[in-house]
């Protein structure tokens, strides 16, 4: 079974990343592969509706953080 430690979310100059860190862990509940990261990029036209839910994150995060500068 893999599980999700971090997610981290950005954007660079091949597009829209996503970071993800996770730990593998077998049946008997041991690690077996630890401190694991993969990156994706979400490529416009095949991925339309996550991109879409990316920047909606990044704006409900701005928002937050606009609120807190008031």
């Amino acid at each position: 079974m893999i599980k999700a430690t971090s997610m981290t979310l950005h954007t660079t100059s091949e597009g829209k990343r996503i970071s993800v860190s996770y730990i593998q862990v077998n049946e008997d509940g041991i690690i077996t592969k630890g401190n694991t990261r993969k990156d994706f990029i979400l490529i416009d036209g095949a991925h339309d509706q996550q991109i879409a839910q990316f920047k909606a994150l990044f704006e409900y995060v701005e928002g937050l953080l606009e609120k807190q500068n008031e």
